[in-house]
């Protein structure tokens, strides 16, 4: 299981039976904008415990359980206590475009929201093939020579696997144009056909983020 911050060998997690009241939904757009100190003194104002610190339990990779956490001054173990409050990562490009009433505001607040999904996606697609490339130099400085067949093999591999994922690109580019102007031709007397069009787009572009991210191990 993952956790955030540094978990003991000893650990004991319990349920918060003396606090039944729930903390709201905390959004952020990134763990790193989690305000510890805020949650933690909401926390210790709602409980007859003194939490000195909060501890995290990943969900999923976007969602954080959030623990208080005490030691137990018989035994010095860590005690977690479940206190109701999640910290759910927003994305950059979720803007709540769809809580807008506006037509106008939403056609524009869902063009930001492609804009800004088109631009992590470049900006990952550069770091992919950049990684990839300093693989391709690092394997190709270790043939010692013409007659190296192993790791002359291992760097046409490398050769080979940036040709292919430029042409995985292109061709993921091309087929996202193709299926938003899917979505301009069927809506195309719509008065929201802008938005049909920037919210498909940006929901290819956020698939396609997810496959770039495990390409970068992230």
């Amino acid at each position: 299981m993952k956790y955030v911050n540094i978990v003991i060998p000893f650990l004991v997690i319990l349920s918060l039976t003396g606090y039944s009241q729930e903390l709201d939904t905390k959004w952020v757009t990134s763990f790193s904008d989690i305000d510890t100190t805020k949650i933690l003194n909401e926390i210790n104002q709602n409980t007859d415990l003194d939490f000195s610190e909060l501890k995290f339990q990943y969900v999923n990779p976007k969602t954080l359980k959030v623990f208080g956490v005490h030691l137990n001054l018989m035994t010095d173990e860590e005690v977690w206590r479940d206190v109701g409050c999640v910290q759910e990562l927003k994305e950059p490009w979720d803007l709540g475009c769809d809580n807008l009433t506006n037509s106008i505001e939403i056609i524009s607040c869902s063009y930001r929201s492609f804009e800004i999904s088109d631009s992590i996606l470049k900006t990952l697609h550069n770091e992919v093939l950049l990684d990839l490339q300093n693989d391709s130099e690092g394997m190709k400085g270790m043939i010692e020579g013409p007659n190296d067949s192993t790791y002359i093999k291992y760097y046409e591999t490398t050769v080979k696997t940036i040709e292919e994922y430029k042409k995985s690109m292109d061709l993921f580019y091309e087929y996202r144009d193709r299926m938003i102007n899917v979505m301009t031709l069927q809506y195309n007397e719509g008065r929201m056909v802008g938005y049909y069009e920037n919210s498909f787009g940006t929901q290819i572009n956020e698939k396609q983020i997810e496959i770039l991210r495990l390409l970068k191990g992230e």
